[in-house]
């Protein structure tokens, strides 16, 4: 499952951890992949989320941030 957040106008840490970890906990970690987005409220959540070190919403927040730094 592919998430695309480029239209977005924002989002919270709180919002998008309960998501994914519900998103995550129903088809699997290696199932949902987080689509580069430049959007800053979500690039800032997964910095907040990839912190929080709770796997595996922060195992995702991560693995995107480092998709970013590649680009």
């Amino acid at each position: 499952m592919q998430l695309d957040f480029a239209d977005v106008l924002a989002v919270t840490p709180s919002w998008i951890d309960e998501f994914l970890a519900l998103l995550i906990d129903h088809v699997g970690l290696q199932q949902v992949e987080l689509l580069p987005t430049t959007n800053p409220s979500v690039v800032a959540t997964l910095h907040v989320l990839a912190e929080a070190e709770e796997e595996p919403v922060a195992d995702l927040a991560k693995q995107f941030l480092q998709t970013l730094q590649q680009r």
